[in-house]
């Protein structure tokens, strides 16, 4: 079951934050001939919703408690970044975005592949407590 401590809402609003800056700097920096441009801003997004888990997860009081904090801050960012990466061509529109906008298909197929992840994210940690394999917990 999802717990929400502050570090893990903290981090909600963090990423929610990161992503309209992605989206906005994907916007205004990206064009049709600049792909590079995609991986460059891409990169920093995902390093530093990453290096933001990483620290707030480590300092979260209630880690302890938890059955995997790891997939709880995955399912956090998921829900988060798709909402806004869905959302965002319905709110803001320019004749930049929509010159290298992506399709309506390809965000569904990029969700979807990453629930599948998701997915495989949440059959792993049912197979474990706290990361150490159940046959080893109850020798």
């Amino acid at each position: 079951m999802l717990k929400l401590s502050k570090n893990l809402i903290f981090f909600g609003v963090l990423v929610f934050i990161y992503s309209l800056v992605f989206n906005h700097f994907y916007g205004l920096h990206v064009t049709a001939d600049q792909w590079l441009n995609v991986a460059r801003v891409a990169a920093i997004y995902g390093c530093s919703i990453f290096i933001t888990g990483l620290i707030l997860g480590i300092k979260d009081p209630v880690k302890d408690s938890r059955f995997d904090q790891g997939f709880q801050y995955h399912l956090v960012t998921f829900i988060v970044v798709n909402i806004t990466h869905l959302l965002w061509p319905l709110v803001v529109h320019s004749e930049i975005e929509s010159s290298v906008q992506i399709g309506v298909l390809a965000r569904v197929l990029s969700v979807a592949a990453w629930g599948v992840g998701l997915l495989v994210h949440y059959l792993l940690t049912r197979k474990t407590i706290k990361g150490i394999p159940r046959d080893k917990v109850f020798d």
